[in-house]
């Protein structure tokens, strides 16, 4: 019964026509490319997913921060590129060691006859012995005291420089000259012959080198004077503020060192007159020099 039933059904297969290969194969090919497509989908959609929670993850993590990120802010002291700007050192000065003056550079010769200094002459001569750094501010009086300020590329600060000429046996000026030069330099009265002195050293030729410090004055933060043995005294005011703005002295750090101050101080073409280039150079450049205030 078995045998004569599948013999039948061969028959009959045998007479339907085969079905067309290239169907199968077209089918076959078009399943499996929609498989293919499916698991790249979920792969990608696994990606995205991973994505999706990392960037939620950053985003409650910036919340909770408090808020949102905001644009990338250099540190404070930082430049334009974020690199870190040192502060200003004020080199200090150790007055148990031999004051070592810094050197000045090298200014143009002066030339000519010498002539009776003017404030505009010393303010030249000193602008020539600065360190590098942009200046301002200038101002002086009849007494050769001259002030200017100085940015040495973190801030501006103020110097005032005096040159006189010292009479008398005991190495002071007499009573009135003094004290009216010391009253335009923001004392009441000279200090006396130590007052304020934290260190003196002779110099070869003749005359000494005195640095003195003021707590109570911010424009003589630090003083450095030099007394040569012709009796021409130097006197560089190194300010740890600025000029009076009508109100007060608003304050500044300091803008050169003692070792500066001193190297500015022995320079030797200092005096109550000085070449007449200088002077001329200083007329011209500054017609009308404001008076110290």
């Amino acid at each position: 019964m078995d045998q004569e039933f599948r013999s039948r059904l061969a028959e009959e297969l045998a007479a339907e026509p085969e079905p067309p290969i290239g169907d199968l194969v077209g089918a076959s090919v078009r399943q499996g490319r929609r498989l293919r497509a499916f698991r790249r989908f979920q792969t990608g959609g696994v990606a995205v997913a991973v994505f999706a929670v990392v960037a939620i993850a950053a985003v409650v993590a910036s919340g909770a921060a408090g808020g949102a990120p905001g644009p990338q802010v250099a540190a404070p002291g930082a430049g334009p590129t974020g690199q870190t700007v040192s502060p200003r050192v004020y080199q200090s000065f150790d007055p148990s060691t031999k004051l070592v003056p810094w050197q000045p550079p090298a200014g143009a010769p002066a030339t000519g006859p010498q002539v009776a200094a003017t404030p505009e002459g010393v303010l030249e001569l000193l602008l020539s012995l600065l360190p590098a750094g942009p200046t301002g501010a200038y101002a002086g009086n009849d007494d050769l005291l001259v002030q200017t300020y100085l940015d040495p590329g973190d801030g501006k600060g103020m110097l005032r420089v005096n040159v006189s000429k010292v009479i008398g046996s005991g190495g002071t000026a007499p009573t009135g000259e003094a004290d009216a030069r010391c009253r335009t330099m923001g004392l009441d009265a000279c200090p006396a012959p130590d007052e304020g002195v934290v260190y003196r050293q002779p110099l070869e030729q003749g005359g000494e080198i005195v640095v003195r410090q003021f707590d109570d004055n911010c424009i003589q933060h630090a003083v450095v004077e030099v007394t040569r043995a012709d009796g021409i005294r130097v006197q560089v005011n190194i300010a740890g503020c600025l000029a009076w703005d009508g109100t007060r002295n608003p304050p500044a750090p300091p803008v050169i060192t003692v070792q500066q101050a001193a190297g500015i101080a022995l320079d030797p073409r200092w005096n109550v007159t000085l070449a007449k280039s200088i002077v001329d150079a200083g007329a011209a450049r500054f017609p009308n020099l404001p008076e110290i205030a």
